[in-house]
């Protein structure tokens, strides 16, 4: 299971009934109010969701170009390491 996330124990193969618009809720499996998912379905009819986050141009063009400095961010934000300050002039960004 993912980190940070909390379920019940659900048996391989429960029976999940749907609610008159097709609906279930995901909070039973571990979802999180307003979590992102992909979604896909398989030949077989199975639905697969799988975590995902979405995240501007910029934040994307940032990884991309500066990814040792975005997986220090990342860490300091998820609480896992401090991060020193520094200075940085926006006209060389």
């Amino acid at each position: 299971m993912l980190e940070g996330m909390s379920a019940e124990r659900i048996e391989p193969d429960s029976l999940v009934e749907l609610d008159d618009r097709g609906r279930t809720n995901l909070r039973r499996f571990g979802g999180e109010p307003h979590a992102r998912y992909l979604v896909s379905v398989r030949p077989d009819g199975a639905i697969v969701f799988l975590p995902a986050v979405a995240m501007t141009v910029q934040e994307a063009a940032m990884w991309r170009e500066h990814p040792k400095l975005m997986r220090e961010i990342a860490g300091h934000v998820s609480g896992g390491s401090s991060m020193p300050m520094v200075t940085l002039d926006a006209d060389k960004l």
